[in-house]
C-alpha cells in the first residue's frame, strides 16, 4: 500500500484508485469525487492508502467523447425477453441492470450513458403499459439497497409529473436518465446513512452538500456528454425560495426538470423507512409537501404531484369497514373507492388467495390508510392478479 500525497487529491477529480485507511478499511471507490479541502484534510489526517500495483483496482480511462449530443433514442436497444415478463418482474430486472450499472462504473465508465438511457426507457415503456403498477412500486417494493429503490422510485413519480407537463419521448427520457443518476457519487455514503442512527456527521454533512455538482463531474469523467442532463443533476436540490443548495438559485433559474426530480426526490425519501425512522404514511406526506408548495417545492407541481397520486395512490395499505386489510391496486373515476386486493381477513388471518373488490361497484367502504403486519407476505403479482395464488 502506498500513502497519498496532498498532490494526488484534488477537488471535483474523480478518484482512480480505491482509497483506504490505514487499518485497511475501504473509504472511497475509483470514481468518488472528492467535495472540498476539508474533506482533503481530514483524509491526510486520517491516513489515506492505494494499492502499489498501479493496474490493480483503478479506474479506466475515459476516452474523449465523438459527440456532445444526447443519447440517440432509437438506438437503445431493450431486451424483447422482457416482453413477456409481468410489470413487476420488469422492475425487479431493472433493480439488477442498475446495480450492474453502478458497479461498472468502476471497471468501464464509457458504457453509461447507453446503458442508463435503456433503464429509462424501459421505465417510461412500463409507465405507458400500466401506470397503476410503477405507482405501485414506489409504495411496495422496498426490499432491495436504498442506492438502487430510491432512484428508480424517483424517476417513476419525475415520469408521472412529466406526463402531465405534456413531455415528448426525448425529454422524458433525459429527465429519466437524470432521476436515475443524480446521487450517483454518494451511493457508499447513502449505503452507510441508511443504517446510521445519528445525524451525519460534518464530513458526511460536507459530501451531502457537494453531492449535485459531485455527482455531475463524476458522470462527466464518465462520458456523459448532453450538458443539459448534468445540469438537471447540479440543481435538482435548489428551492423556489432560494434556499436551496448549491448554489440558492430561485424561481425560473431552476430548470424545471430539476424541480420535477427535487420534489420526486422528496416524496421517495419520505415513503422511505430508516433505521431511525418508519416511512411516512400517505397522508402525512401529501400534508408535508402541501405545507412545502411554493417555498420548499414547486407550487404548480406539487398540485400535478398530488392529483396525479389522489386520495388512495396504488400501492397504500388501507383497512376496510368490513375490517379486512387491503392493498390499493387501481384507481377509479371516484377517488374514494378505488379497486383493491384484500389478502387479511377481519380476524387478521391471511387469504388463500386475495379477493378482488371494485369499491365503485360495492358497499364497502375505506375506513383508514393502516400500517401493514410484516409477518405476512405479500406477492405482488398474485396481489395485482398477473399469476394466481
Amino acid at each position: 500500500m502506498i500513502k497519498l500525497k496532498k498532490s494526488e487529491l484534488k477537488i471535483g477529480s474523480p478518484l482512480k484508485w480505491h482509497i483506504f485507511d490505514e487499518e485497511g478499511h475501504l473509504l472511497f471507490k475509483p470514481g468518488a469525487i472528492i467535495a472540498s479541502e476539508r474533506q482533503i484534510e481530514s483524509l491526510l489526517t486520517r491516513g489515506a492508502f492505494r494499492n502499489q500495483d498501479p493496474k490493480r483496482n483503478t479506474l479506466a480511462e475515459a476516452p474523449e467523447p465523438k459527440s456532445n449530443k444526447f443519447v440517440d433514442s432509437t438506438s437503445i436497444k431493450v431486451a424483447s425477453s422482457l416482453l413477456n415478463l409481468t410489470p413487476f418482474d420488469i422492475i425487479h430486472n431493472i433493480f439488477h441492470r442498475l446495480r450492474l450499472l453502478f458497479e461498472s462504473i468502476d471497471q468501464n465508465p464509457v458504457k453509461i450513458t447507453q446503458q442508463t438511457a435503456a433503464i429509462a426507457r424501459i421505465l417510461i415503456q412500463l409507465h405507458n403499459r400500466d401506470k397503476e403498477v410503477v405507482i405501485g412500486a414506489v409504495r411496495q417494493m422496498h426490499e432491495y439497497d436504498y442506492t438502487l429503490c430510491h432512484p428508480v422510485h424517483t424517476t417513476i413519480l419525475s415520469i408521472l409529473i412529466s406526463k402531465h407537463l405534456k413531455y415528448g419521448f426525448n425529454r422524458q427520457l433525459r429527465l429519466a436518465c437524470a432521476a436515475l443518476t443524480q446521487n450517483v457519487s454518494m451511493n457508499a455514503l447513502q449505503e452507510l446513512l441508511q443504517e446510521q442512527k445519528e445525524r451525519p456527521f460534518e464530513e458526511q454533512q460536507t459530501a451531502i452538500d457537494c453531492h449535485p455538482e459531485a455527482s455531475a463531474t463524476m458522470l462527466k469523467y464518465c462520458g456523459v456528454t448532453d450538458k443539459k442532463w448534468l445540469n438537471i443533476i447540479k440543481q435538482h436540490h435548489e428551492r423556489p425560495d432560494g434556499e436551496g443548495y448549491p448554489q440558492g438559485l430561485k424561481q425560473d433559474e431552476i430548470l424545471q426538470e430539476s424541480m420535477i426530480i427535487g420534489l420526486a426526490d422528496r416524496y421517495a425519501a419520505m415513503l422511505s423507512g430508516r433505521v431511525h425512522r418508519k416511512g411516512m404514511p400517505t397522508e402525512e406526506v401529501i400534508e408535508t409537501l402541501g405545507h412545502a408548495r411554493g417555498t420548499e417545492c414547486d407550487q404548480h407541481m406539487v398540485n400535478i404531484l398530488i392529483g396525479a397520486l389522489g386520495v388512495y395512490p396504488p400501492g397504500s395499505f388501507v383497512k376496510l369497514r368490513n375490517n379486512e386489510t387491503a392493498i390499493v391496486t387501481r384507481r377509479t373515476r371516484n377517488p374514494k373507492r378505488p379497486v383493491v386486493s384484500s389478502y387479511v381477513d377481519p380476524f387478521g388471518e391471511p387469504y388463500n388467495k386475495p379477493i378482488i373488490r371494485d369499491l365503485n361497484h360495492k358497499a364497502i367502504d375505506i375506513a383508514y390508510h393502516t400500517t401493514p403486519d410484516l409477518t405476512i407476505p405479500v406477492d405482488l403479482n398474485i396481489i395485482w392478479g398477473f399469476k394466481k395464488g
